[in-house]
């Protein structure tokens, strides 16, 4: 099978623009004052460089035109694409089996104020590029002013004051219509990963409640706090439960957002009764720091540490999610065998041979560092030349595929 490489824009790669919304001008102002701060200058500018050209019926353009129009390089203008489409303000579609790469993007509106500072991802985000308290008077001035109904009388008048309207005429004749082609106001949902089709399966057959019980707001929140904390579908669905009220038939979406704030899975240190054996442990020597460090450092930091400082990837997170709920290891144990893993497994960190090996530290009871890398440490007591000692040899098979059959064999012996 060939696989053919993927084309790079360049100056000359070709633009089609369409617009999913109405362009006003009281978008431009919202993405000025919400906008701004998260995707930055170059994006707002892009976004209003688009939105004008679609206006001006300029809908067939290059890269090199919006780069000679806003001033600056092909990677710039490419980061600021990326912002607005991280935040919904566009979308980028490439045409496929094209001799020459051709993107359309599709322009959106921006959220309004009421789903902007709703959205937990965006709101967050623009509390930390211009702080808490900036975040809470740029809110103060979208509020309404509301009337106070119980002063005044409504004397609107009403349709059939003004209008007389004979519905049995032709022109009131109920036909169905594909209205969809017509414009509307239009905002996208931010990119995030959640799969709601696992979700709502699962969460179904835990509890019997369908995904037609939440509202499309409930939905994005519980898929914005996911994203945000880094959870899972698995964990989600534990934490909904706990927030639905099965008598009003809703979410408890402040109660959920508490809930993930106060019960970060990953960050939460599991507290168990500490082993005799931690006490071998407490010289300075480097093994024994390291197993300070595992037992101190949460997985996410110590996974960023073992990373030079980077970030753990999102299907990493999901793996050490696993670990801590679905199985309860402590971080300390977590740590040793992240730790193992990578050091074993050619510095990939495999679902299957780390939630196995993480199964059977669950059975041997570990819930520190310093037992669980003796525990390790036996899958390579054959080839250990002092035995004893806690640390772990690097040695790796030829093969991942060998590699995982092995440590499994040497598991089922072990247990």
């Amino acid at each position: 099978m060939i696989i053919k490489a993927m084309k790079k824009i360049n100056l000359e790669t070709k633009i089609t623009l369409y617009s999913n919304t109405m362009l006003s001008d009281y978008n431009v102002f919202l993405i000025q004052e919400l906008y701004m701060p998260i995707v930055g200058s170059d994006g707002v500018s892009l976004y209003c460089s688009l939105s004008n050209k679609f206006r001006m019926n300029k809908r067939t353009l290059t890269f090199a035109d919006f780069t000679s129009y806003l001033c600056v390089s092909l990677n710039d203008l490419l980061n600021a694409k990326k912002k607005l489409e991280a935040v919904g303000l566009i979308s980028s579609h490439a045409k496929k089996d094209a001799e020459e790469k051709e993107v359309s993007i599709i322009l959106y509106s921006p959220k309004s104020p009421r789903k902007f500072f709703d959205d937990i991802v965006l709101k967050g985000l623009l509390k930390q590029r211009i702080g808490t308290k900036n975040a809470a008077e740029l809110k103060d001035f979208f509020k309404m002013e509301r009337l106070d109904n119980s002063n005044f009388v409504d004397e609107s008048a009403s349709f059939s004051d003004v209008f007389s309207v004979d519905f049995d005429g032709k022109d009131f004749k109920y036909e169905p219509e594909n209205n969809e082609f017509l414009m509307e106001f239009v905002s996208k949902p931010s990119t995030l990963k959640f799969d709601f089709e696992h979700f709502f399966k699962n969460l179904f057959d835990r509890c019997g409640v369908s995904k037609e019980a939440f509202t499309i707001d409930e939905k994005n929140t519980i898929s914005s706090l996911a994203n945000l904390y880094g959870y899972n579908e698995e964990v989600m669905i534990d934490l909904v439960i706990d927030c639905y009220n099965t008598v009003e038939k809703r979410l408890q979406t402040e109660k959920l957002k508490k809930i993930c704030f106060n019960q970060q899975v990953i960050t939460k240190q599991v507290i168990k009764k500490t082993s005799k054996s931690m006490a071998d442990s407490s010289s300075n020597n480097p093994l024994a720091l390291k197993v300070k460090i595992m037992d101190k450092y949460t997985p996410f930091q110590y996974l960023k540490l073992k990373q030079n400082n980077i970030a753990p990837v999102q299907s990493d997170m999901n793996i050490l999610t696993t670990l801590a709920t679905r199985l309860g290891l402590t971080n300390g144990v977590i740590n040793a065998l992240v730790d193992y893993v990578l050091e074993t497994n050619n510095n990939i960190l495999s679902k299957n041979l780390v939630e196995k090996i993480g199964a059977s530290l669950v059975r041997a009871g570990f819930d520190n560092a310093y037992d669980a890398m003796n525990y390790l440490a036996n899958f390579k007591k054959k080839t250990e030349k002092n035995p004893g000692t806690a640390e772990i040899l690097s040695e790796k098979p030829t093969s991942q595929a060998d590699q995982n059959n092995d440590v499994w064999a040497e598991l089922e012996e072990l247990d």
